[in-house]
């Protein structure tokens, strides 16, 4: 049977119990409500089929079937479970959002975690890098001391052995005819017969080519590393001298010749550039990069392609590099060039030529560019708390750009202008 709800102050009935809650509720039904209760109290006498009191009226109101399922996020209210779910899953506003900013909050953490591991990774190779250089110096600083002291020893066994002999000589020739005695020139023995010196010279001469065999050793070993500390501007005076007077007989045709006289040419005529040590040490410690140069970099990485980057890049080396110039004094009577130590005349970009402390020296790696890079990025770390991560085959774009922004017949007019030098 189906449930009729009446309302007796209005006439109004209705088989639906939303319906009776709005009409109880609506203006109509409030204002007979409040004509009853006046009439009720002005009438004292009671009168049959009189309406129902607000009592009834409660009482009606509690059939209404109450909503127990709520919404946690919106606040919205549902009489069934499986309504509430079906509201959650595709219809609630409010969750929808607070999932978004959750998945923002969750992807920003996910960077900040990887650009920190990244920067990590970054400050363990460098740390690696310098432990590496250091135990390298130091393996060579103990040879080389350990082969000083060995040659010291010698030299004074040596001057020991000498002032024997001069001594023995003296008394040889202060003794007596009488006195005839046999010394061995080499270990100053002495001995009363002939016979005996042959003997214990053929023990002896064994002896002292084993010693001189070893003093010839050191004294190699002592001079090359003498030769790679101090004498390499020495080397590079002979090899020009050397290749000077071959080529004035001997006409050179084949690539590597061209590469010699090239790098002759530039040790000779061009001096006078900032040696790339020098370069790399002042950029990192002495001249450092200013903050807007910095910021382009990062504007060109983030916006631009990888084209935009290397000429940034390079822009800021040379603009570095003359601050750098401005402040140095002569080079082999010279005022100092304000270019690059970099210059490639191959075309294949097989190898290059930088300018080292020894001199102009072709290279075929690109490990002085790479420290290039690294001192960007430790600016770009300390100034942004950001690093560019650059692939290898886009390295190579930015190294190419380096090394062809110098070229021979710039060097040749810059020192026209600059020293009147042609």
């Amino acid at each position: 049977m189906v449930k009729i709800w009446n309302c007796t102050f209005c006439n109004f009935t209705t088989k639906y119990t939303t319906n009776y809650n709005t009409h109880c509720k609506s203006k109509k039904h409030l204002d007979n409500v409040e004509k009853y209760n006046e009439e009720k109290s002005s009438n004292t006498r009671q009168t049959t089929g009189k309406p129902p009191s607000n009592s009834t009226t409660e009482n009606l109101r509690v059939n209404i079937i109450k909503k127990k399922y709520k919404c946690e996020y919106c606040s919205f209210e549902f009489t069934r479970k499986d309504s509430l779910n079906v509201h959650l899953k595709n219809r609630c506003k409010v969750k929808k959002e607070e999932e978004l900013l959750e998945e923002k909050k969750r992807k920003e953490e996910e960077l900040l975690e990887e650009k920190k591991r990244k920067e990590e990774e970054l400050l363990e190779k460098k740390k690696k890098q310098e432990e590496e250089e250091d135990k390298k110096k130091k393996q060579e600083e103990e040879e080389y001391q350990v082969l000083l002291k060995l040659l010291l020893q010698q030299k004074e066994d040596i001057d020991k052995q000498k002032e024997d002999i001069d001594k023995l000589k003296n008394k040889s020739e202060n003794s007596s005819n009488d006195e005839k005695k046999y010394i061995c020139p080499n270990c100053h023995a002495e001995f009363n017969h002939s016979s005996s010196l042959s003997r214990h010279k053929k023990q002896c001469n064994t002896l002292i080519d084993e010693k001189n065999k070893i003093i010839n050793e050191m004294k190699e070993k002592i001079e090359k590393l003498e030769k790679i500390q101090d004498s390499k501007n020495k080397s590079i005076i002979n090899n020009t001298n050397t290749t000077n007077t071959t080529n004035t007989t001997n006409t050179t045709n084949n690539v590597g010749g061209d590469m010699v006289n090239t790098k002759i040419n530039l040790n000779l005529n061009f001096g006078n550039v900032i040696p790339m040590e020098t370069f790399l040490y002042n950029m990192e410690h002495k001249y450092l990069i200013p903050e807007q140069d910095i910021e382009a970099i990062l504007y060109a990485n983030d916006h631009l392609k990888i084209d935009d980057v290397a000429d940034r890049i390079v822009k800021t080396l040379i603009k570095n590099c003359r601050r750098q110039v401005k402040d140095m004094g002569m080079i082999d009577n010279k005022k100092v060039l304000p270019i690059m130590p970099v210059l490639c005349t191959d075309s294949n970009m097989r190898s290059h030529k930088e300018r080292l402390k020894n001199g102009w020296d072709t290279l075929y790696d690109d490990t002085y560019l790479t420290k290039m890079l690294d001192i960007i990025n430790n600016r770009m770390c300390d100034l942004k708390r950001r690093v560019i991560f650059i692939s290898t085959k886009n390295k190579n774009k930015v190294f190419a750009r380096i090394k062809k922004k110098t070229s021979m017949a710039e060097l040749v007019n810059l020192q026209k202008e600059i020293n009147g030098i042609e």
